[in-house]
């Protein structure tokens, strides 16, 4: 079914689109040139050319204060598609932007036992590579920035020891490359 028009076609849509529904529209379309398009595409033909009908459609949001049945309560769960477990922390409304809240579980976790918000430019990493295990000695915040380097490393284990070591050449080699910028800046140039 092609979705072109002929100027006669869009002309109809331009002199009848104001005051109804896209859905009259369509059908009065379809009888006028015998063809069968739909109301999306009525409807998205108008929309690309600013041609608003002024009709507002069914409501279908609920009154300020009240709660979609659908609504996931605070403290549910969901996995992402790459395995992560996130938790609903907030209910929407309660930030300026007006969405859900979901936070990585790691972060909810680490962030009630220590009753402090991680920094932005941190992340919590699993020690021992398992993202279902949320115990509090296995989950530590880390630099994004460390993080990408250990991953670029293959710095991540199946063991926490290992997993810290690595994360603590990292922050060496770190050190080492700040001190020698720091000293590099103080040598005169000749």
């Amino acid at each position: 079914m092609s979705n072109r028009y002929t100027k006669h076609q869009l002309a109809f849509i331009k002199d009848n689109y104001k005051g109804i529904t896209y859905e009259e529209l369509r059908q009065r379309f379809n009888k006028e040139f015998n063809t069968k398009k739909s109301r999306d595409t009525i409807t998205q033909l108008c929309h690309r050319h600013g041609w608003y009908n002024g009709v507002q459609p069914r409501a279908t949001h609920f009154q300020k204060g009240t709660v979609s049945p659908k609504a996931k309560p605070i403290g549910s769960k969901m996995v992402t598609q790459r395995g992560t477990v996130l938790v609903k922390y907030r209910i929407k409304g309660e930030r300026p932007d007006g969405k859900d809240t979901w936070k990585p579980k790691s972060i909810y976790v680490w962030e009630q036992h220590y009753g402090v918000d991680l920094p932005s430019d941190e992340l919590v990493i699993f020690l021992d590579g398992n993202n279902r295990n949320f115990d509090i000695d296995n989950l530590l915040p880390i630099k994004r920035k460390e993080f990408l380097i250990m991953g670029k490393q293959k710095l991540f284990t199946e063991y926490p020891a290992l997993t810290l070591a690595g994360l603590y050449y990292v922050r060496l080699k770190s050190l080492r490359r700040k001190r020698e910028r720091e000293l590099l800046g103080r040598i005169p140039r000749t």
